[in-house]
Parts: C-alpha cells; structure tokens; sequence
C-alpha cells in the first residue's frame, strides 16, 4: 500500500499526478510500478524504490518530477533503508547499462532479489 505521505508529495509538490508518461499520468505508472512491486512479495523498501523509480527523469523520460540536486528531500521521505542508490542510478543511466551493472545485482542480492537482466522486473527470489 502506498503511503499518504508519499502519495500526497508526488501528488503535489512533484506534480507526478499532472505530467504525462507513457499514455498516463505520472503517477498511474508510479502507482502501477509499487502495485506490481508488491503483488511480487518485494520488501516496502523495493516497493518505494519503484514507487519514485523515475522522480528525477531517466534518459528516456527527460521531466523531471524532482531535481536531482535534492536527492535529501527523497531520502527523508522513503528513508535509508530503501535502496535510493537505484534510484539515482536508474534515472542517470541507460536502462541496460543498469541491469549490467555489477552494483546493481549486488544491492539486489543484498535485499533477497534478483533483477531480471532481460530488462524489465525485480522479483523476489
């Protein structure tokens, strides 16, 4: 379940419920990432992890919902415990070159997940 909080920011300040993202609004495919993140069996922290996966833009969703310069706001809002670490990546690389990428696998083997390296889920193992 998605938190108020959370809901309420990216409602509000990040304007997810406003921008437009792949036929959708923002915030529909955010929401539908958690959903499936946690139908999955994910720990909460991979279900924020998903729910804000594209808050900064990535090189194929160049909006912006957050500025990348203040990754401390996202941080007090989903906390430490969730792997922000992907986020910042997934938002800065190329989709393959994140699946490659060794710490990527790393943090997912850390929290009992393996990514799919075809490209498209993180699922429990």
């Amino acid at each position: 379940m998605i938190k108020d909080e959370h809901k309420q920011f990216l409602l509000g300040p990040a304007s997810a419920g406003k921008t437009r993202h792949s036929g959708r609004m923002l915030y529909d495919h955010l929401a539908g990432t958690h959903a499936l993140l946690e139908a999955w069996g994910n720990s909460e922290d991979i279900c924020n992890a998903g729910l804000f996966h594209s808050i900064y833009g990535t090189r194929r969703f160049r909006h912006q919902s957050w500025p990348l310069t203040d990754r401390e706001t996202i941080r007090k809002l989903i906390g430490d415990a969730a792997p922000r670490r992907w986020l910042y990546l997934f938002c800065t690389r190329n989709r393959a070159e994140f699946l490659a990428d060794d710490r990527t696998a790393r943090l997912a083997r850390d929290r009992g997940r393996q990514p799919d390296r075809a490209g498209q889920s993180l699922r429990a193992a």
